[in-house]
């Protein structure tokens, strides 16, 4: 669990990292209307604009498991010495992993040949590549996040289950623990 503790320290960096190129993203104009990346923009920052894109999203998803990893540092802090809590969240940091390799792949390999660009279909090197929808890639990860997310939230679940405090406490302590599922 050492492990899982040296990354929630670093994790500042994956966020960091993650906002600068969210803001370059901006300042280009990326996140302007289709029309205007169409027809305004030019088609060198277009270009610059996909392959930031595709960093930023490899960027966030490792950040989102290094998040998960943490708040698993966290409970283990908490809970580790018993014996069952410490296997869960052990199996929990397993799952969480796996998930994570099927998103990195979606991304990276969101085209074949294996490119930074996602090309619209109206850039002239947009028949040089196969690529997999945007939506089909995002509710695939958004799918495997959730499912991630719910696994990560029943561990403090089942530790204010098995909590023998009043019921006012276990509320306080939900109200602590797990925020995020609100």
């Amino acid at each position: 669990m050492c492990f899982l503790q040296a990354l929630a320290d670093r994790n500042q960096f994956h966020l960091i990292a993650f906002s600068t190129l969210c803001v370059e993203l901006i300042r280009i104009g990326s996140g302007r209307h289709y029309e205007y990346i169409q027809f305004v923009m030019p088609a060198q920052t277009v270009k610059d604009s996909e392959v930031l894109d595709f960093a930023a999203h490899l960027v966030y998803t490792t950040a989102l498991l290094v998040c998960r990893l943490s708040g698993l540092a966290f409970y283990h802090r908490i809970c580790g010495e018993h014996r069952r809590f410490a296997i869960a969240i052990r199996i929990t940091a397993g799952v969480l992993s796996a998930g994570y390799l099927p998103q990195m792949c979606l991304i990276i390999f969101h085209c074949l040949p294996v490119t930074g660009y996602w090309p619209y279909d109206w850039e002239p090197h947009y028949p040089d590549y196969k690529c997999l929808a945007w939506g089909v890639v995002y509710v695939v990860n958004s799918g495997v996040s959730l499912v991630c997310d719910f696994i990560l939230f029943g561990i403090p679940v089942a530790m204010l289950w098995m909590l023998e405090i009043p019921r006012k406490r276990k509320v306080h302590l939900a109200g602590i623990l797990m925020p995020g599922i609100l």
